[in-house]
């Protein structure tokens, strides 16, 4: 290990931040988050790039501490980007969604954490990646691990948030998703599906909307399974709380 193969981070910090012991990760990517910020306020942009490349192959990589390191690398780098991440935004997102397939619970776990921060950060610009990300999340709301279906209702919530913020959302896109899902029998995955069309009618104020979704073949799929009280919950008040800052899942 070199310091040129990991260039511009050093070797030494490549190997802290894929250590088995979580602490040693955690410094390393407090380091990282320094050199992010130094090299984005240098105009160092190449540079910027390549770290974040190199963040992405370890996040790929076989060895299981290895992708550990990779996401929380990832994590840090799009904290210590700030309000400039979003144009980074693929660059931080894409590794970590295809470490939700991963068999080791641990890695699965941490790319909640890493994503629900990176999320935090960059806002809106994830919507780029919607699909993916409802797909990630309803595949997790039936993992096997009661710390990663926690870890990925945080997720959930956050970005329904967003969704909820952007007034020019494609509903229709999102009803879509749901239509393809909807008959699935595991109680988690159909709760899921309850909970995003929950949401939908919240932001459907426009009548002539509502009336169109209620009359679309995905409610009455709900009722055919016995959801029928998925409109009335509309009159109960829902509270998202979401925490203000990025969350360590760890602690």
């Amino acid at each position: 290990m070199t310091d040129n193969q990991y260039a511009p981070l050093t070797a030494n910090t490549v190997r802290t931040l894929t250590d088995k012991l979580y602490e040693k990760r955690k410094a390393a990517a407090l380091d990282i988050e320094k050199l992010v910020r130094d090299l984005h306020a240098t105009n160092q942009l190449s540079q910027l790039e390549k770290l974040l490349t190199v963040l992405r192959e370890l996040a790929m990589a076989s060895n299981g501490h290895t992708r550990k390191g990779g996401l929380i690398g990832l994590a840090a780098a799009a904290i210590a980007l700030g309000k400039n991440a979003p144009p980074y935004t693929v660059h931080l997102i894409e590794p970590v969604l295809s470490c939700f397939n991963d068999p080791d619970l641990r890695v699965r776990y941490y790319a909640c954490e890493s994503l629900y921060n990176i999320v935090k950060i960059c806002k809106i610009a994830v919507l780029s990646h919607f699909d993916q990300l409802f797909d990630v999340l309803w595949k997790l709301s039936a993992d096997t691990d009661q710390n990663v279906r926690s870890g990925a209702e945080l997720l959930d919530r956050l970005l329904m948030d967003i969704v909820v913020s952007k007034e020019d959302f494609d509903i229709a896109n999102l009803m879509s998703l749901i239509r393809d899902r909807i008959y699935v029998q595991t109680s988690s995955n159909r709760k899921f599906i309850v909970t995003w069309v929950d949401m939908t009618l919240d932001v459907l104020v426009e009548i002539d909307k509502l009336v169109n979704m209620i009359e679309s073949p995905v409610l009455a799929s709900f009722h055919r399974y016995g959801f029928a009280n998925v409109l009335p919950s509309q009159i109960l008040p829902r509270t998202h709380v979401i925490p203000t800052k990025p969350i360590d899942l760890s602690a």
